[in-house]
């Protein structure tokens, strides 16, 4: 195992273990970054707790062209997952809509255009789910 490899699986152990121990979000979540791994390029991982709101917006790097967006084992719903482009375009993905457990999926700009931000309001379901943000060049 290299010394990068050693790196992500000790960052990766210390934020879930700081994830356990972190109070239950009452309003507004902060959204954590996490190295993605293999890549140069962040991910964003947010709680979403169980029947709490959850409204922030992630910032994306430039050059991003693409967003991944994955859940996790709980589904939850969203007044709106808003991903905004350098020209005041918003591509709007689960728009009062339920984001299904496991999800995976990839939402592309135009040609010639670029993301700049994700906004994301949601609620949580019955249990603790996470929404990640993967931006893609």
């Amino acid at each position: 195992m290299t010394l990068v490899d050693r790196l992500c699986v000790a960052l990766i152990c210390s934020s879930a273990l700081s994830a356990c121990s972190q109070p239950a979000a009452t309003g507004n979540a902060t959204a954590t970054a996490a190295a993605a791994a293999g890549g140069g390029t962040a991910a964003t991982t947010i709680p979403i707790p169980a029947n709490q709101d959850v409204a922030t917006t992630v910032t994306l790097p430039a050059g991003t062209h693409a967003v991944g967006i994955a859940s996790g084992a709980a589904p939850f719903h969203c007044a709106h997952i808003a991903i905004n482009t350098q020209d005041g375009g918003v591509s709007n993905n689960f728009t009062d809509a339920d984001v299904p457990a496991k999800l995976n999926m990839t939402d592309r700009t135009s040609a010639g255009h670029t993301y700049v931000s994700v906004d994301v309001s949601c609620h949580g379901g019955a249990a603790d789910a996470q929404l990640v943000l993967s931006p893609l060049s």
